[in-house]
């Protein structure tokens, strides 16, 4: 409740209700003077954000040491003595992202200093193979040679060791093959049909020879930027696997649909999610204080904390689904395994997006 003077007029301000006392019925707005102090201004302002914290902490409470009591406690209507979960999801999916961007940075325009080891063998086959080349009397025969030849090279590569001074130019070998993607559709064409390559492998070996060439063939840069692209994407990821998880559950609770409604799965979801993004950010915190101190007890915190995590999403179905023990633990696995080609797919499709991005 604010501290400024009330209206004599019993008329709102804001909708032009009638009034019935200090707040209108129809818009909430206090009916109040509409001159205000400085003063009032910042404490006004002050009080929002001490408002906003105490709920926070207070929710906070019961979001980490109660699993599954929030979200049915929503369900049940008791939704003004905790902070709204889209509110809290949002302020601490930000918070976690912005804490993970600081400690994992990528930076695309620094490469990386690695060297490729060969395979003696395989570097006879490619100087075969370019001999066959030069000698090729057919377009098809030129192009078979080519394809065979791409593939040696790439395998050509059996492993990386960080060292310096040699640049990483494995990355879009392939794509070094051909100077323009029309060199690459000439070959492809001059093949017969069973030996070309599939419309998805077409189309990202397009862009792998034009982000070659955009990069100058450097294959550090192109990896960095790809992964600092992803890594810029994941908040986007995770949040349109919150509607597909939300119907997992839907579906392994499908003959209680009249007792939990699909925007009753969501909200749980919503409180899931807010609790690892809580956890993980203080199991990365633990990870780089045991790098920076060297003390082991952080790690076994660590792994206490993973411990609980794995537990919270436990307890969380039992008590928010009030099934028993073992329906729990069996719909516990099936919600994992599910969860995990949810993620796949969506670690697929946003590689693919970054690709086309970078």
């Amino acid at each position: 409740m604010s501290h400024n003077k009330e209206r004599a007029e019993k008329v709102c301000l804001n909708c032009g209700a009638d009034l019935h006392g200090r707040y209108c019925h129809q818009c909430g707005q206090e009916n109040l003077e509409p001159k205000e102090s400085l003063w009032h201004l910042v404490t006004h302002y002050a009080n929002d954000i001490t408002h906003f914290d105490g709920k926070f902490f207070s929710t906070l409470k019961y979001l980490i040491l109660r699993p599954g009591f929030l979200p049915a406690e929503y369900l049940k209507g008791k939704r003004a003595s905790y902070l709204h979960p889209i509110r809290m999801y949002v302020f601490t999916s930000a918070f976690f992202f912005i804490i993970f961007f600081a400690l994992f940075h990528t930076d695309h325009r620094a490469g990386v200093n690695v060297k490729w080891m060969v395979d003696s063998s395989y570097v006879q086959k490619i100087q075969m193979e370019r001999e066959l080349l030069e000698n090729a009397k057919t377009k098809k025969d030129s192009a078979r040679i080519q394809k065979l030849l791409t593939k040696l090279e790439v395998n050509n590569i059996l492993r990386v060791n960080d060292t310096a001074g040699v640049k990483n130019k494995g990355f879009g070998l392939m794509a070094s093959q051909y100077k323009t993607e029309k060199a690459y559709d000439s070959v492809q064409k001059a093949l017969p049909e069973t030996d070309r390559d599939g419309w998805v492998t077409r189309r990202l070996m397009h862009r792998s020879i034009y982000m070659y060439h955009q990069y100058n063939g450097d294959g550090d840069l192109i990896m960095n930027a790809l992964v600092s692209r992803f890594t810029h994407l994941v908040p986007q990821m995770l949040f349109i696997s919150l509607p597909l998880f939300a119907f997992v559950l839907w579906l392994m609770y499908i003959r209680r649909k009249n007792e939990f409604f699909y925007t009753g799965h969501v909200i749980f979801t919503l409180y899931l999610y807010i609790f690892y993004f809580i956890a993980y950010l203080l199991f990365f915190i633990l990870q780089k204080a045991g790098e920076s101190t060297g003390w082991g007890i952080w790690g076994w915190i660590g792994f206490a904390l993973w411990l609980y995590m794995t537990y919270y999403m436990y307890k969380a179905l039992r008590n928010f689904y009030r099934q028993r023990r073992l329906k729990t633990i069996i719909k516990l696995l099936l919600l994992m395994i599910a969860n995990l080609f949810i993620f796949i797919i969506l670690f697929v499709v946003f590689l693919i997006f970054t690709v086309y991005q970078v």
